[in-house]
């Protein structure tokens, strides 16, 4: 008699691991995606309201070729050109864009880029930033505070509420993460985010949501084949 009612307690046990182990899931994606949008926000009321200097941006870097795509008059005059690849940043060889995002310039600082020509000369060129002020109306700095801050932060409410009020469906998860996009998609750029606390995380977090949103934009097409009945009428 013991050995058949210990099969419906193992069987509950399995469950209830199963469901502690989803609301941990769950719990932990609210974590992350609440604090992503938390840093990005603060990073974007920082831009927008001129709580601090920003620097001007000396050239622009092409990821798809590794090279340098624009450069400034500032850093022509230094020795950049496009074309050219960097190998390292302040002695440090580089790794990616983040590397410069992950250090907080201030203007007056030097950025000594060591590169490689496309003869395949190298050089080490010093090039100072320059400072600029964002500077921006109340009725802009309102407006891009409700688009930046505001609505993610909705988004991501209504989408933690159906996914706690139906963790067990995989159609609340669904809505989750489509409503956690807009976090990425309308959030503050990234090369507006605060340096450090965690960067390269943040951009991990960045692309992981820039990567699966649309799966489940045609996971929602699937689920909802029908025409709407507007696109019907005037279609």
């Amino acid at each position: 008699m013991g050995e058949v009612s210990k099969y419906p307690l193992m069987a509950e046990r399995r469950k209830l691991r199963r469901v502690w182990a989803l609301y941990v899931l769950l719990i932990a994606y609210i974590g992350v995606s609440f604090v992503y949008q938390l840093v990005s926000s603060a990073s974007a009321i920082t831009t927008y309201f001129g709580l601090r200097e920003w620097v001007q941006e000396t050239f622009q870097y092409d990821s798809g070729t590794d090279t340098v795509a624009r450069v400034t008059a500032r850093a022509q005059r230094a020795g950049l050109h496009v074309g050219d690849r960097i190998e390292s940043i302040n002695g440090v060889p580089y790794r990616g864009l983040a590397q410069l995002q992950g250090s907080r310039w201030k203007p007056g600082d030097v950025l000594r880029l060591e590169v490689r020509r496309a003869d395949g000369a190298h050089a080490v060129l010093p090039i100072r930033f320059e400072g600029r002020l964002y500077r921006a109306g109340l009725g802009e700095r309102a407006f891009s505070i409700f688009i930046y801050v505001a609505i993610p932060f909705l988004c991501l409410a209504l989408g933690y509420w159906v996914a706690l009020a139906r963790p067990f469906n995989l159609n609340a998860w669904l809505i989750l993460l489509l409503l956690t996009y807009p976090s990425v998609f309308i959030s503050v750029g990234t090369f507006q985010w605060w340096p450090g606390m965690w960067l390269a995380l943040r951009l991990e977090w960045h692309l992981i949501l820039e990567a699966l949103s649309p799966l489940a934009l045609l996971w929602l097409g699937l689920l909802f084949p029908e025409r709407s009945r507007i696109d019907i009428r005037w279609p």
